[in-house]
Formats: C-alpha cells, structure tokens, sequence
C-alpha cells in the first residue's frame, strides 16, 4: 500500500522584489497619476504570483520522498512547485506549475500551452529551468517534424525563445498598473554527452558545439530582455552535480559523497536535494540581477527531507494503528 501525502509548508522567509517590477507600460516613463500610483501602492512582491514550466525536471519526476514501516510506504510528491512553496511563508496568492513529464513528445505543442496557461496565472515569477531543454534535445524539430541536423536544434530553440518572447510581452497599462510585469528565470541547455543517462538516447544528444551555441544564443536573448529574465548556469551545475565534487547553493555547502546526490541515477533528473539546489540557484540569479533576496531563507534540504519524512512516519504509524484490530 502507498500512501501520497499532501505538500508540505515550514514557516521561513518571504524574498522581496527590489527595483525589477516597475509599474508603467514598458517604454512610457512614470509621470502624472501613474507616478503617483507607483509611489503610493505598494509594489507586487517577486514571489506573489508563481508559475513553474518545463518538463520532467521541474515535474519532480521520480524525486519523491518515501518512508516505509513493515509492507506499508508512505510517499510524499515533491517536484519544484512543492520545493518553493516549501521556502516561502505566506504562501504566494499564486503558486502552480505547468511543467510535465510528457514535454519530450512534442516540446513545441507543449511548451506553447505552458506559456498559454502561465500567461493566464498573470505572473509576477516564471520558473523555466528545463523549459527550453527539448527544443534542442530529442529527435523533434520544428513544427513537430523529425530533426534533419543539427541546425535545425538551433532553429527549434528559436521557437521555444518566441514562446518566451511572447511571456514577457508587452503588458497593458491597466496590467501594469495593478500587477507590474513578468520576471523570468530560464536554465541554460546542458551538456549530456558524458552523462550516460539511461534516460537518453545516442540521437536524442546534441553534439557539444551545438549545445555552445545554443547557450551563447540564450545569453543574447536574455541580454535583450533587461530586468525582465536571467539564467541560471545549468550547463555548469549539472557537470558539477555529475561529477560529485563538493559544491554549495543557498549557503549550503554539500558534500554528495555524505550528504546524498544531487542527481538521481540516471544522470539527468534532480533528487529531491537536486531540486532545492536549483531552487537555491535560481533565487542566487534573480538576486544578481538585482532582486532583494533576503539571505536568511532556509534552502537546507536536510532540513526539509527530515520534516518530511518525520511527518510520513506518522502518517504511516497512524494508518497502521488504523488497520490493527483492537483487542476487547
């Protein structure tokens, strides 16, 4: 029997947006009652409205967490929306995530409804660390039709990089005024080719270069959406989370040897410690770009597995006593 549980909170510390949400339209200075508005309301916090895309990654897949007593296992599902509701207290008015595990069967369909559904979501946050990883992996291109080389990777990435274009689009005034504008936090491309993921097949691969250009490619485009997106080195932290050599995120130093992989063993999913690094990633990029990141958030996934799986126990514990007749 298994048991799923419902996602967990802990009380730490909300992250505030510094300067990155303004309140104008885009290109029309504040001046009259606009800048009046921006004086006098307060401004949308970064986290209030959160919205998670991607693919399997973010959709947690096979990072939950299990704890067993006797023939009865107790499972908590824990993907990255319940990774950063897990960091914020209050909750955010929005918190919901779009990312699938399905994504690799046709990444530009899919990818498209995303930024469909988040639109929706009127987001002060999109988290896209995976988003764009099937526009250049597998074996589909453009319009869902079977790669020819590996140009067309580059020519597939530039319709994931127009559904962004269209996420971070002009914002009507009445929007901005009331909500401010999108931010985005969108992962590089990673280098796989040494990773020997049981996940992955030889053709699904990008080659090396093209994995270059495709991240030279996204720097350029963030760099054309100033204060509105940043990136998070995902080529670097999965070569490190492969190679697992000590590292530290959120002011966590982890040690992999002792502590628990950040990658699970088929060297292309996150664990559950995987996903609060990336979180903790994420958060170290939007505050380079200038967020106000307070530096007291507890990002120490000990501390979350242990709560989690204390809380499981007794969940267990508690339907055994359930199941176990009472004796007269």
């Amino acid at each position: 029997m298994t048991l799923a549980c419902a996602p967990h909170r802990c009380a730490l510390f909300p992250v505030a947006l510094s300067a990155l949400i303004g309140f104008c339209a885009p290109g029309v200075p504040c001046s009259g009652a606009c800048a009046q508005q921006a004086t006098t309301s307060a401004a949308p916090r970064l986290l209030d409205r959160v919205v998670v895309i991607g693919a399997s990654a973010s959709d947690g897949f096979g990072a939950g967490i299990r704890a067993r007593i006797g023939k009865l296992t107790g499972v908590e599902p824990t993907d990255l929306r319940t990774v950063i509701e897990t960091t914020i207290d209050p909750d955010p008015a929005v918190l919901v995530s779009y990312a699938t595990r399905t994504m690799f069967l046709s990444p530009h369909a899919t990818g498209a409804d995303e930024v469909r559904h988040a639109m929706r979501e009127r987001p002060t946050l999109v988290v896209g660390l995976d988003f764009l990883f099937w526009y250049v992996y597998g074996t589909t291109g453009v319009d869902d039709q079977p790669l020819r080389n590996e140009s067309a990777r580059l020519e597939s990435l530039e319709v994931g990089l127009a559904e962004l274009d269209r996420l971070l689009g002009p914002v009507d005034a009445e929007n901005a005024s009331r909500m401010g504008r999108t931010m985005l936090v969108v992962g590089e491309i990673p280098d796989l080719n040494d990773a020997h993921s049981s996940m992955l097949g030889e053709a699904q691969i990008p080659e090396p270069t093209t994995i270059v250009a495709a991240n030279a490619r996204l720097k350029e485009w963030v760099a054309q959406h100033p204060n509105r997106a940043v990136i998070v080195p995902m080529y670097t932290l999965t070569k490190d989370a492969l190679s697992g050599q000590p590292t530290t995120f959120g002011g966590v130093a982890w040690t992999p040897a002792v502590d628990g992989a950040l990658l699970q063993d088929d060297h292309l999913h996150p664990t559950f410690e995987g996903l609060v690094a990336l979180w903790a990633r994420s958060l170290e990029s939007l505050r380079d770009g200038g967020a106000e990141i307070r530096a007291d958030i507890n990002l120490d996934p000990r501390v979350h597995r242990a709560r989690i799986e204390r809380e499981l126990h007794e969940q267990v514990q508690a339907t055994l006593d359930a199941q176990t007749p009472r004796s007269n």
